[in-house]
């Protein structure tokens, strides 16, 4: 394996953005080349012949380090070995940035409950987790926060007792400190339908029996709002579960992810693409680095 600098590798870490893999289905190039480029690998000794699917393993395992590994590396691990571990896309969903009240949730789970997970990486502060996790307690019935193993004590220390703690080891593993409890005490209905899109929430309103009237879409959203004050949060919890596996599913999605590089299969599930992007994003995965390097 070719032995990044460190500096080279603060650059890379960067190759694995939101943004570098969408522009990646639209065959657009130029975000990945100035970080190729600003990463100076150009004068380095790497094999410029290997596909880009096998540089992106080589940085994501460089970036596996423990003391240096980003959110990234933490949400692969949960894709890697809760998802597609425990679960499967065909009865399961993970979301990635979903928003609960002023937070965005890393990641959600969504099997017969629902799970989230606040990653606290080496490289996060634990200044906004109280936040968060009072945040996160109105969506969801289990919380968990994933951490080093170093801030561990830490984060036990600021996190209620049915909040679950989970460590990402050394040897790249999830290894859980505390279980999280099935707690729905703070579910809130207004905050759940705050987090849904328009459709998603009628859906739920429709589910549980409730009328939604014609309204002017302006209009639409405060009248749902207002037509959910009075219903079962637990009954609204788990109706947004089965709404949202249906509406987001990513079940269409195995044969893609299976056949992309690991390193690249978490990025895959949180970007919204048709099947030409998929196959886009397959060729890129196979196009060798040098012509990545020189592309214009």
């Amino acid at each position: 394996m070719h032995m990044f600098t460190c500096n080279q590798i603060e650059v890379l870490s960067r190759i694995f953005s939101s943004k570098v893999f969408y522009n990646l289905t639209r065959l657009d190039f130029n975000l990945l080349q100035s970080l190729l480029l600003e990463s100076k690998i150009k004068q380095e000794s790497v094999d410029h012949t290997i596909k880009l699917g096998k540089f992106f393993d080589l940085v994501f395992e460089k970036l596996k380090t423990p003391g240096i590994r980003n959110e990234y590396i933490y949400k692969s691990a949960i894709a890697h070995k809760r998802l597609l571990g425990v679960h499967s896309l065909n009865t399961a969903v993970m979301l990635n940035e979903f928003r609960a009240g002023t937070s965005k949730a890393d990641a959600v789970v969504l099997n017969g409950t629902s799970t989230v997970y606040e990653i606290k990486s080496e490289r996060d502060s634990l200044s906004r987790l109280a936040t968060q996790i009072a945040d996160y307690q109105k969506l969801f019935s289990h919380v968990n926060v994933i951490t080093s193993v170093e801030q561990v004590p830490a984060v036990l220390l600021s996190v209620p007792e049915h909040v679950g703690v989970l460590s990402l080891t050394n040897r790249y593993q999830i290894s859980t400190v505390r279980e999280a409890s099935d707690y729905k005490d703070n579910l809130c209905v207004a905050s759940i339908f705050n987090s849904l899109r328009r459709e998603e929430a009628r859906t739920i309103l429709e589910n549980l029996g409730v009328e939604v009237p014609t309204v002017p879409n302006t209009q639409m959203f405060q009248v749902m709002q207002q037509l959910s004050n009075n219903l079962d949060r637990i009954a609204v919890h788990d109706e947004m579960v089965k709404v949202l596996k249906a509406s987001r599913s990513q079940a269409n999605l195995h044969e893609f992810v299976s056949s992309i590089p690991r390193s690249v299969q978490a990025a895959a599930l949180s970007l919204s693409m048709k099947k030409k992007q998929q196959k886009n994003f397959i060729n890129t995965m196979n196009m060798p680095l040098h012509a990545v390097m020189d592309w214009r």
